[in-house]
């Protein structure tokens, strides 16, 4: 099962878009190993809340 987290996260009001760095980690038993690292930016993404987000990031890393 992998998790995500995001590590930065910029929000530009005037544009309305969201800059994220996100990674994504991999449960290896007793801890979560780093397994990749993304980095978008969401179009109306400006006002979303983190669960917005990282719902848009899942979707768009699996596909």
């Amino acid at each position: 099962m992998s998790k995500i987290k995001l590590i930065s996260l910029a929000r530009d009001m005037v544009g309305n878009t969201a800059t994220i760095r996100a990674e994504i980690l991999e449960n290896a038993g007793a801890y979560f190993r780093v397994k990749d690292t993304i980095e978008i930016e969401i179009e109306g993404g400006g006002r979303m809340n983190d669960a917005q987000i990282t719902a848009i990031i899942k979707e768009t890393y699996n596909g």
